[in-house]
């Protein structure tokens, strides 16, 4: 096994730190560390990351995370921590993981800079110590948080439709809104609504376990990938197929199986199944 190391200057040059700016910067980086370590499935302890090697001249360290990691762990993470820098995050990490990272800089001034150091995968264990330089920098600054955060709290607005259950109502809450279960992913979908459409909601809910379209303006959260919510102009039911319907399917394409009949057809694809296995 390997250690997962991250080097951290903070204040490069500086012959003193503020202790009111250097206090939150080592709080935040340890949460940003737990964090991102969560994300990619990595074991954390509240002494999981401690730190080593300290200099002089600025405030640097070496954060080393003390549970056994594998290359492939330390190349997974390395490449993670680059994702944000480069404002393309992985899919595995959490939107607030990214907003923490971009809150290690909210103490600094525009002039400064906190500067993180990953090192290379190919170096074994027993070669860090002072000498052990880090592959790769990447500089945090004021400037570049907030870019990141911006990007954190974007979200995109658009006309769309949606497909899935009421999973429930709430009367109450102002203002009103309904959770879609979605088919197509299983998320809920929270969905406002005007009273303009509570006749086509109350319709929608007469029949149990009734499948139902919604159109309105979603709200998409680009970090997350995901639907935050949805304003709701229109609810339709969708028809149920009824056993009638589906025999109808039964025949209307003529040339569908390829002059097969339905049972050599059915028998045809099982076997090419069976191969695929």
């Amino acid at each position: 096994m390997a250690s997962l190391r991250v080097q951290v200057e903070i204040f490069k040059g500086a012959e003193k730190i503020a202790l009111n700016k250097l206090a939150p910067i080592i709080t935040d980086v340890q949460q940003f560390l737990f964090m991102l370590s969560e994300d990619l499935g990595l074991s954390v302890e509240p002494n999981s990351w401690s730190g080593s090697d300290f200099g002089s001249a600025s405030l640097v360290f070496t954060a080393e995370k003390h549970e056994p990691t594998s290359l492939e762990q330390i190349e997974e993470f390395n490449a993670a921590f680059q994702s944000i820098s480069t404002e393309h995050p992985v899919p595995k990490l959490r939107r607030a993981t990214i907003a923490q990272y971009a809150r290690i800089a909210d103490p600094i001034d525009r002039t400064e800079t906190v500067t993180f150091g990953l090192f290379p995968v190919s170096q074994e264990p027993s070669l860090f110590g002072d000498s052990a330089i880090p592959a790769i920098r990447i500089d945090l600054t004021k400037t570049k948080a907030l870019q990141i955060q911006a990007e954190v709290q974007a979200t995109v607005r658009a006309y769309g439709s949606l497909q899935g259950l009421v999973h429930s109502v709430f009367l109450g809450a102002r203002p009103a809104y309904f959770n879609l279960r979605e088919k197509a992913t299983g998320a809920l979908v929270k969905c406002l609504y005007r009273s303009e459409v509570y006749d086509e909601l109350a319709i929608a809910l007469q029949r149990e376990n009734a499948v139902v379209h919604v159109f309105g303006f979603t709200s998409t959260d680009l970090v997350e990938r995901r639907i935050e919510q949805m304003q709701v102009s229109k609810i339709t039911v969708a028809p149920v197929l009824t056993e009638n319907d589906f025999e109808r399917l039964f025949g209307s394409n003529q040339n569908f199986t390829g002059g097969l009949t339905t049972q050599e057809f059915i028998n045809n694809v099982r076997d090419r199944g069976g191969q695929s296995r």
